[in-house]
């Protein structure tokens, strides 16, 4: 009945008559019964069909994609047309011709390659078989691993009922005897490996009462010896009367995820059989595992693969050596195989959506989902070529598909998504791609990467790291006679779950929909990142079905709940800002006259020192100097000064002339220097005579300090205007690592707010000591000198060859019982290593990052050896002592670390974030950086300014 006679709905009869109103998987155009094929070839091609779609009946015109054709599908239909017609037949025929009367027109008119190899028969064999090429890369692989359970396959069921130990045993000896790879070993013959097969054996079940997680794991992991066999284990667990577990791990060289099925489904025969004392007799197997190597080496010679080889060249030539995934954890020097997962389901109506989208680019499940995964990775990682691993059954032979071996074979499907490229494009795409490999298939993955030759390493798998794969094994034929039989996979742990990738996408579909299980490694991920990779993958699937044009570089992975947590984490409070750092000081000053301000000591027994009264004063007078030399409101003044207490007077001079002050280190190229004082054309330079002959030729006035700070100077205040918050207070010149040095232009608005906005997790006073440790043109050096200077506190001007020598700046930080240290990690790195080799008495509250990125794990020296802690336990657990061994007179309260991030465009700091022995224990990859001030706000944004979701990689 034509679609448009029914309504405004779909609808298909229930298997009582009924109507069933559920919506329908895909979309159709009629609603009819099946055309009937015309021609002996559409004949035999409708049988075939059936045969692999598992259908009474197909029609002539149906697609095959539309009728429920899949990878796996098209690679067993490509076998049956290839056997049937002796000729080969490329998967891709079946995307041009998809449906019975097209491909009957193509194999008809089409003049098909008829290489096809030799015969794949049953072969008189004597002695020891050379192995498969997969077989031999893992028996490579586990002689550089002998104990790795990586190629492991590992399966547990409950078996809830009465089982039959003794039919089970039987049903497992059959199989054994049926399936040689069951009773294969590998053995060294004459110099190489080689496959032995033995005599058909009895398998004796071992049976226990009850059983550990970890027991089960152990089982699962304990390594095969591949010389003497069994390569499979087999052992029940009686949990109650009526209730078992029964496991099996078979490995991997000898087994693949399609001889699971047949393992399975004929087990299930042959128990039924054995119970019911029947003897059942399954088709003969026309070729034994065996077989297909000694056919395989026969055809896949140098000369047969030198096509292939020459496509893979091209298709990986310049593709990325790794996956730069955001790891949680450092890659290790060598990857532990300790893996876990986490599973989702899509739902029928994203599931039915994903369906549509695949139908209208005439793309299967498999090639939409993949580029959809590769999407995802490439804006975790922010890589624009992505690789990624796709197994196939490698069953190209209608002889092969009821075997039991290690037949599967691996794609590598590269992808470029520039960000312009709509998803539709990407899935065009990913369709011819998947169709070039899948010509190419032949050449075992074993031989591309002998023929490549990455860098091999034990802590990444070559070529690619990340495995997509879509789950084509059919559901079913897991019964056992007079028992209900479920799957146990949670019992297994995560400890028994092998991992040789980073991640593995598996997706499969279901009456329910499209389900979706990532596994991933533990040596690299936390599970609730890879949690929250597969709800961004779903957010993403959203995105592209609703709007597949929309190019790549706009398409979001942020939810609505991730816009509701930017905005509860950001922009919380306001700091309102009145006054001006020169007013601010003169407060101080006048509250801590006589309390010391700066204090110096170029060298031993010299020692400089400034009240608060005296450094008020002194910095009125280069105020009022400066004005009678020209500088007004916004004048800019270079300060090209060592660090000195002069340095500090004069900056708190410029500033109270209402000037802007531009400093500039002594140590700055010539080249830059130049640059500098042309860009910032200054009204003023103050320097030092012994400076003179650095500065470049220029016009503006120079002023030496024994002018400025001469006695027949001015000392009366400076008559300015009153200045505004808004004005600006320096200009620092950026590193110019991307060009030319800039200068920023600082408000005193944005200084004075930086530090009431941090009051509340600093707390500073008049009873602090800070350093001015770093140059006066790094913006570190705000915070220090505005730091103390604020508060009433002292600041120690550290001189440059200290600051240079992390033994001599210990000494001077336990002499001058320093509470506020700020430091570059590099600098700190330096200092604990001194600290270290000679421990002393510090006075620290605070040691402040800045600048650079920390790496936390750098610090456990300090949280080893060097801290003391408020608790007892911190004691224990890091210094393996007593809580009566601290006693106050030997330890000095530990320092708070704290990492804080910011450029000189806002303002020195942005985020904060205290450093605990917690994040030492975690070694998380990355510096953490911790949560915006409280009047700002951060966002983490793509090479498109897009926002990215927490957990991937950005600006």
């Amino acid at each position: 009945v034509p679609s448009q006679l029914l309504g405004l709905e779909y609808f298909k009869l229930n298997a009582s008559g009924k109507i069933d109103r559920t919506a329908l998987p895909r979309p159709v155009d009629v609603l009819s019964l099946p055309e009937a094929p015309a021609t002996e070839t559409e004949k035999r091609l409708a049988e075939l069909w059936a045969e692999v779609l598992r259908r009474e009946r197909v029609g002539v015109t149906e697609n095959f994609f539309a009728a429920g054709g899949h990878s796996l599908a098209a690679a067993q239909l490509a076998a049956r047309l290839e056997a049937e017609w002796e000729r080969r037949v490329p998967v891709r025929l079946l995307f041009e011709a998809p449906t019975i009367r097209e491909q009957a027109q193509r194999l008809e008119e089409l003049n098909l390659s008829p290489s096809l190899g030799p015969p794949l028969v049953a072969q008189d064999r004597q002695g020891p078989v050379p192995l498969s090429f997969s077989q031999e890369r893992l028996w490579f692989l586990a002689q550089l691993e002998p104990e790795s359970p990586a190629y492991h396959i590992p399966a547990a069921v409950r078996l809830q009922g009465t089982l039959d130990l003794i039919a089970l045993e039987k049903a497992l000896g059959l199989l054994v005897e049926r399936h040689e790879s069951l009773r294969t070993v590998f053995i060294n013959h004459e110099g190489k490996p080689a496959q032995l097969i033995q005599p058909p054996f009895p398998v004796r079940i071992e049976v226990q009462s009850a059983i550990e997680k970890q027991e089960l794991a152990d089982f699962f992991r304990t390594p095969f010896n591949l010389e003497t066999g069994p390569l499979f284990r087999v052992k029940a667990v009686q949990l109650a009367e009526a209730d078992f577990l029964l496991a099996v791990v078979i490995h991997h060289i000898i087994a693949d995820g399609l001889s699971a099925e047949i393992f399975v489904r004929e087990l299930s025969h042959l128990y039924a059989a054995a119970h019911s004392g029947k003897t059942l007799k399954l088709p003969q197997l026309p070729v034994q595992f065996a077989d297909f190597a000694l056919w395989q080496r026969s055809w896949l010679t140098e000369s047969q693969l030198d096509d292939h080889l020459e496509y893979w060249r091209r298709q990986l030539n310049a593709a990325p050596r790794l996956l730069e995934l955001p790891t949680d954890f450092p890659r290790p020097a060598r990857l532990s195989f300790q893996g876990g997962h986490v599973t989702k389901a899509l739902g029928l109506e994203l599931s039915r959506q994903i369906t549509m989208l695949a139908g209208t680019h005439q793309a299967t499940m498999f090639m939409t989902l993949m580029a959809a995964f590769q999407v995802l990775l490439a804006k975790l990682s922010g890589q624009q070529t992505i690789v990624v691993g796709a197994p196939i059954a490698g069953r190209n032979r209608p002889e092969l598909t009821a075997l039991i071996g290690f037949f599967v074979n691996t794609l590598v499907l590269k992808a470029e998504i520039p960000p312009d490229l709509s998803f539709a494009g990407l899935l065009q795409q990913m369709r011819l791609v998947t169709l070039d490999a899948f010509a190419h298939q032949d050449l075992p993955f074993e031989r591309l990467v002998e023929e490549l030759q990455p860098a091999r390493q034990l802590n990444q798998t070559p070529i690619f790291q990340v495995v997509f794969t879509w789950n084509d094994i059919e559901a079913g034929g897991s019964r056992l006679e007079n028992l209900t039989v479920s799957g146990i996979h949670k019992e297994l742990g995560e400890s028994a779950e092998p991992v040789k990738f980073d991640l593995t996408l598996v997706a499969g579909q279901n009456e329910k929909g499209i389900w979706l299980r990532l596994q991933y490694h533990r040596d690299l991920f936390l599970p609730e990142t890879v949690t929250d990779w597969l709800e961004r993958f779903e957010t993403l699937l959203h995105r592209v079905c609703e709007q597949p044009e929309q190019p790549l570089g706009r398409v979001s992975l942020l939810s609505e709940n991730d816009w509701q947590t930017w905005k509860q984490a950001n922009l919380q409070h306001d700091f309102p800002v009145t006054e001006t750092l020169s007013e601010l000081f003169d407060r101080t000053a006048a509250e801590y006259a006589e309390a010391v301000a700066i204090s110096y000591e170029p060298e031993a027994g010299k020692r400089e020192v400034l009240s608060y009264g005296e450094l008020n004063q002194q910095a009125n007078g280069i105020a009022g100097w400066l004005q009678e030399q020209g500088v007004t409101s916004g004048s800019r003044v270079v300060v090209y000064l060592e660090r000195s207490v002069e340095l500090v007077a004069a900056i708190v001079g410029v500033v109270k002339a209402g000037g802007v002050y531009v400093p500039v280190d002594p140590a700055t190229p010539a080249e830059r220097l130049a640059f500098i004082v042309a860009d910032a054309a200054p009204g003023a330079i103050l320097t030092h005579t012994s400076l003179l002959h650095r500065l470049p030729e220029t016009t503006v006035p120079l002023h030496c300090a024994e002018n400025w700070l001469s006695p027949q100077s001015s000392v009366l205040s400076p008559q300015c205007s009153v200045l505004s918050p808004e004005a600006v207070a320096y200009v620092i010149y950026t590193s110019g690592t991307t060009g030319q040095p800039k200068g920023v232009e600082v408000k005193h608005a944005n200084v004075v707010r930086l530090f009431k906005a941090t009051a509340g997790w600093f707390h500073f006073t008049e009873q602090d000591v800070w350093t001015l440790f770093h140059s006066a043109a790094f913006d570190f050096s705000v915070w220090e000198m505005w730091g103390a200077l604020l508060y009433g506190g002292r600041l120690v001007v550290v001189d440059y060859w200290t600051s240079r020598t992390p033994e001599a700046f210990g000494e001077l930080l336990e002499r001058e019982q320093v509470t506020v240290l700020n430091q570059t990690p590099t600098a700190f790195y330096g200092l604990q290593r001194a600290l270290v080799e000679n421990p002393r008495k510090l006075a620290l509250r605070y040691v402040i990052f800045g600048g650079e990125a920390l790496e936390v794990a750098k610090l456990r020296p300090w949280f080893e050896e060097l801290a003391h802690c408020r608790d007892a336990e911190f004691a224990q657990r890091f210094r393996g002592e007593k809580p009566s061994d601290l006693s106050p007179q030997s330890s000095v309260l530990s320092p708070r670390l704290i990492n804080m991030y910011g450029i000189t465009e806002t303002t020195v700091h942005v985020t904060y974030r205290e450093i605990t022995a917690e994040d030492l224990e975690a070694a998380r990859v990355g510096s953490p950086i911790g949560v915006p001030i409280p009047d700002l706000a951060v966002s983490i944004v793509d090479a498109n300014l897009e926002p990215v979701p927490v957990g991937v990689w950005g600006e």
